[in-house]
């Protein structure tokens, strides 16, 4: 590769472009009118219209869905300060929200394919620059980042402005994660640890959704640092203690916010029950992951699935859990990713009976398991090709494995921009609630 497309250079060009794809396809949307909650949680907000004082900006009305979360309230009032209740300003913030938080999985992303392609230090046959490999690693991270920030199911994220809630607390995981790993990789675990507890608990000012991080790290650490849970918690007491803290402080956010007057629970339906029809909505939506056709911004009003479709969805739910734990069980980086799909969707999507039954912004942490796992799949096909293709000159696979990927991240990120733009337009507004069927 040309000087200016490896190394640090590759990264930053790489995530240039993603950026400039994203804001193409998501500007169309910013000047869309505000909807549904935006209404009660941004236009008749009245604790979002001054930051004087600014601690006064983190608290809104007990019972609408921002009054236990400070954080994103606080974010609501700089957009106020700066703009009014000019849409587009919130969702130019929303867009930077969902740009780091594509950031952070990137190096996270790259990080866990180097440990599934050989470790940290991935080289190549002798003679054959180690730069070649870790640009290799470089483009099939960008390739699952494209996935993560411009699959229209991320739509949402940008364009339905109180689910910056939910890019918040993706964000804040990811950071927490990241921090803690740093931790364990130069010997300075205190100092970087005490900042991963801070990013948590910045979560747990942003959503709910955050409870499932503490698990996400555990698992990252038994899998790919110390192997194993005991080894892990006597190895960082101190973080997970200050991880139980920070779940702590999410419990006192929620109630002294009223948090669930304003997500009620569905008192028709039980744990079991809801557990069988979030069987056929997460169905529903890796099929929307993998044949982005049939979104739908408000699914209030769908119909219940009867019982024999969920249980054609647990047929294929139980293989799936069991790999996913199979992996985790070898250590594998594809097992990994497994559990952060299960995991993160567990608080909206499991045994909790939510009045939603379904709403796509809930995939927006759990798409970035679903990206690296298809990335792995592409990776392991573009191998083959280039194999084909250098069978003559093995000096050349490097380079082959390394214009494939390339293809791959751009070829993805040109499709998937399109398509984001197109849902941009449409979300900009409301749509029809629709009928859940495994054909979508």
């Amino acid at each position: 590769m040309k000087k200016w497309v490896t190394g640090q250079n590759l990264i930053k060009t790489g995530f240039l472009i993603l950026a400039v794809l994203a804001l193409l396809a998501y500007a169309r949307a910013f000047d869309g009118p505000f909807v549904f909650d935006d209404r009660h949680n941004v236009e008749d907000n009245p604790s979002i219209t001054s930051l004087s004082p600014p601690w006064k900006a983190l608290w809104a009305e007990p019972g609408i869905g921002n009054a236990g979360r400070p954080l994103v309230n606080f974010t609501l009032a700089l957009n106020y300060a700066a703009g009014g209740l000019s849409p587009s300003g919130y969702r130019l913030m929303n867009l930077l929200i969902h740009l780091c938080a594509g950031f952070l999985f990137f190096l996270l992303a790259r990080r866990t394919l180097a440990l599934s392609y050989g470790g940290p230090k991935v080289t190549e046959p002798e003679g054959i620059p180690e730069q070649t490999g870790r640009d290799s690693l470089t483009l099939l991270a960008l390739a699952a980042t494209a996935i993560f920030i411009l699959h229209p199911m991320q739509t949402a994220a940008v364009t339905y402005v109180t689910q910056r809630s939910e890019s918040l607390a993706a964000l804040f995981l990811l950071l927490s994660l990241h921090l803690s790993i740093k931790g364990w990789e130069t010997g300075r675990s205190l100092r970087w640890h005490l900042l991963a507890i801070a990013a948590m608990c910045a979560g747990a000012a942003s959503k709910e959704t955050i409870a499932a991080a503490p698990l996400v790290i555990l698992l990252y650490d038994r899998t790919f640092v110390h192997g194993s849970f005991a080894r892990s918690i006597k190895s960082s007491w101190m973080l997970y203690g200050g991880f139980l803290l920070a779940l702590f402080f999410l419990g006192l956010l929620v109630a002294t916010g009223k948090t669930a007057a304003a997500t009620p629970l569905a008192p028709n339906l039980t744990p079991f029950q809801y557990l069988a029809i979030q069987a056929v909505v997460v169905w529903h939506y890796v099929r929307l992951f993998f044949i982005p056709r049939g979104f739908c911004f408000d699914y209030y009003g769908m119909s219940l699935p009867p019982a024999w479709m969920s249980i054609t969805a647990a047929l294929f739910w139980i293989p799936a859990l069991a790999a996913t734990l199979l992996g985790l069980k070898r250590k594998n980086p594809a097992g990994f990713w497994g559990a952060w799909f299960f995991v993160v969707l567990a608080p909206s999507s499991s045994i909790l009976p939510l009045k939603d039954l379904a709403f796509e912004h809930r995939m927006y942490p759990a798409l970035a398991g679903l990206s690296v796992l298809t990335v792995m799949g592409a990776a392991a096909i573009c191998n083959k090709a280039a194999e084909g293709l250098a069978s003559k000159a093995k000096r050349f696979l490097p380079e082959a494995r390394s214009a494939l990927f390339l293809a791959l991240f751009l070829a993805l990120s040109a499709v998937l921009a399109l398509a984001a733009h197109h849902q941009g337009a449409q979300q900009s507004g409301s749509s029809p609630a629709r009928q859940l069927r495994p054909e979508g």
